[in-house]
């Protein structure tokens, strides 16, 4: 029971050597970046660190997955032996991540983004990359890099000096329960139990985009943007590029036109825009489809403008929300909602409305962290948000939300309570 119990000790001393390497990660980056983080006030620079944290444990839970295999080993195999191993698997970690960490500090100011893949094309040309700092940031960058290092290697070692005294051979029946705790870190790897793994959405918190980037682990969102490439082949080519060309050719120059500037009595009109999924025309009465199903909409449809040749944008949530928001044409195969250092750069509606002295709020049903939502919406300046988390759990139809009447019944509450006007009002249903 001794040797499980500091078997178990190493686990954890492990986990939390990281943990908190990740911590001091993240006061690194605050430091560095002292001018912006002072205009942070002290609530959301602890923000920073409580919603990082999401991130720092799932990027953990990756590291410690060879160590807490390996430790298995020392049941039947020399302590000393596994020890020196993990070891020997830690020391060149400890290195790469403090390179990535300064490498991560010095592009931020230039790129405003965490380290992500734009970094891989400048690794063929060491030499360029290399020219572009000066001497003395050469020299600092090195001198840092060993310090940290330095500092962690020493921290690292004292665990491994406790633990190679405690640890000696175990028993047999250690091992299914070691190797159910090293099955287990695909809980703190995904980000707990709930149905869409942790991303970059849910360390998303402040419309103070800084504080979100310093929530943002560094080295997690490097391998993030490394896995995470799609394939290249569009799936959607049904002619030939000349025969496409020329479709285009007889087709881009056919606008509307209309005899009126505006359809609208006011020039501050409130707006509410549904986004709504899964509604084809078919059984939109006034589209020609059933015509029972949906009695508000063809109501409606007579009351304002009814566009009868308008097609979805684009195939998913994570496509359709840029399109609509963004005017950013969907992309077959990549998702931009999924790149939030691309995101950043786009046309972004709800805050062309702030500018214009709109109050701008999203709804959602669901997890706002779907499709990395919750990052583009706060790119996009918006600061009110309604999702599933304001619901009870009784309210769910799904894992995937809460019930249409519960949430249309809280907007129309919200609506009828909303003071602060022009509004911009963005439902997504």
């Amino acid at each position: 029971m001794k040797d499980f119990k500091n078997r178990l000790l190493f686990n954890i001393h492990y986990f939390l050597f990281w943990v908190g390497y990740f911590v001091f990660a993240r006061i690194f980056f605050l430091i560095y970046y002292f001018n912006k983080t002072q205009e942070l006030d002290f609530y959301t620079i602890i923000n920073t660190f409580i919603y990082g944290l999401q991130l720092d444990i799932a990027f953990t839970g990756y590291l410690s997955a060879i160590p807490f295999l390996l430790i298995i080993f020392s049941t039947f195999i020399n302590p000393k032996v596994i020890l020196k191993i993990i070891k020997w698997y830690t020391i060149p970690i400890i290195f790469f991540i403090t390179l990535l960490l300064l490498i991560d500090a010095g592009l931020y100011h230039a790129w405003g983004v965490r380290l992500d893949t734009s970094l891989l094309p400048y690794l063929n040309t060491p030499e360029l990359m290399v020219s572009s700092a000066s001497t003395f940031q050469l020299i600092t960058g090195i001198f840092s890099w060993i310090i940290i290092s330095f500092i962690f290697l020493k921290l690292y070692n004292k665990i491994h000096l406790i633990n190679s005294k405690k640890l000696n051979f175990g028993g047999w029946l250690e091992i299914p329960l070691f190797l159910v705790m090293t099955a287990a870190l695909i809980i703190p790897i995904r980000g707990g139990f709930q149905t869409i793994p942790v991303n970059q959405s849910n360390v998303y918190f402040s419309s103070k985009m800084f504080a979100n980037h310093a929530a943002v682990n560094f080295i997690w969102n490097f391998f993030n943007t490394i896995t995470h490439k799609e394939n290249d082949t569009n799936p959607y080519i049904a002619f030939d590029d000349n025969t496409a060309l020329n479709i285009i050719n007889k087709t881009k120059n056919q606008l509307l036109k209309s005899d009126t500037d505006s359809i609208l009595n006011t020039s501050k009109p409130n707006v509410i825009l549904i986004l709504w999924e899964s509604l084809p025309a078919k059984i939109v009465g006034s589209l020609g489809g059933e015509p029972n199903v949906t009695p508000n909409l063809n109501r409606l449809s007579k009351e304002g403008i009814l566009f009868t040749n308008f097609y979805a944008n684009g195939d998913r949530t994570d496509k359709g929300i840029p399109a609509v928001l963004s005017g950013y044409y969907p992309q077959p195969i990549k998702r931009i909602m999924r790149m939030p250092n691309k995101t950043r750069s786009l046309p972004m509606l709800p805050k062309k409305m702030i500018d214009l002295g709109y109050k701008t709020s999203f709804y959602y049903g669901g997890d706002l962290n779907f499709g990395n939502m919750n990052t583009y919406l706060h790119n996009a300046g918006i600061t009110d948000f309604v999702d599933g988390s304001d619901f009870d759990k009784s309210d769910w139809n799904s894992k995937w939300g809460a019930y249409d009447d519960v949430f249309m019944k809280r907007f129309a509450k919200d609506l009828s309570e909303e003071k602060e006007q022009p509004f911009l009002k963005l439902h997504l249903h």
